[in-house]
């Protein structure tokens, strides 16, 4: 273990003389930061809400009919017949098995389509990363996430959010 620990830092060290010996540039990219604070991120939700809105509406109704089945079941409850409560009981387990496929599916679909759009939104962060690092002649880009300390010169993430939004640029 110890072997292996000092074989890591041999070559951690030896790379790290490489890059400064060849002066290669690296920027760092906050991609937290950067979704954070683009477009892109809210126009996904606001598209998915709305893609989603018929079917969350219904789910709701779905959910207040089995609420107020349940509420009148109670307040009939010693006027009801045995027949009349079994009946009862039925339609509120349909009701309650109903809401939980729909509200399943619906939570799938949202959950795919929400994968799909911020696939999309990380091809364009990446596009954005990419010419941000053309233009400041970057050879290494690095999210911050994989490094401990980083000069505030070496941080990328505001060209990216500007160029994310104003595409023109």
């Amino acid at each position: 273990m110890l072997k292996n620990t000092i074989i890591a830092l041999g070559i951690l060290f030896t790379v790290s003389g490489t890059v400064s010996a060849v002066g290669v540039k690296v920027g760092i990219v906050n991609m937290k930061q950067v979704v954070s604070k683009v477009p892109q991120a809210k126009m996904i939700e606001d598209k998915i809400r709305k893609k989603f809105k018929d079917r969350t509406d219904a789910l709701i109704a779905l959910r207040k009919k089995g609420e107020e089945t349940q509420t009148k079941a109670r307040r009939d409850a010693m006027t009801l017949t045995n027949a009349q409560k079994r009946e009862v009981q039925r339609k509120l387990k349909s009701l309650d098995s109903e809401f939980n496929l729909k509200q399943t599916f619906l939570q799938d679909d949202i959950a795919l389509m929400n994968k799909q759009e911020q696939a999309s939104l990380l091809r364009k962060i990446s596009d954005a990363v990419n010419k941000v690092a053309k233009k400041e002649k970057l050879d290494l880009v690095v999210t911050s996430d994989s490094v401990m300390y980083v000069k505030p010169s070496m941080d990328i993430s505001k060209k990216v959010i500007a160029l994310l939004n104003n595409p023109k640029q």
